[in-house]
């Protein structure tokens, strides 16, 4: 995904066309870095799963004590 990042970089110097005042290679480069971010926030992510669990298991004891509180 970063390779995509670096694939695009030139584009954004070399070609001077526009759209609407914005460079053509914009768009593109910014979609390869929103994936570059993607990418390593789901790979950090998958690299802790024991904080993971325990956030779910607090999540669901949250969950399991509002509905017997508020159970009807």
């Amino acid at each position: 995904m970063a390779g995509l990042t670096m694939l695009f970089t030139p584009g954004l110097v070399m070609d001077s066309r526009a759209i609407d005042g914005a460079p053509g290679w914009l768009k593109p480069a910014k979609f390869a870095v929103s994936l570059s971010i993607y990418g390593f926030t789901v790979a950090w992510s998958r690299l802790r799963p024991s904080t993971l669990r325990r956030n779910q298991n607090a999540r669901m004891n949250v969950w399991a004590n509002n509905r017997t509180l508020f159970q009807t």
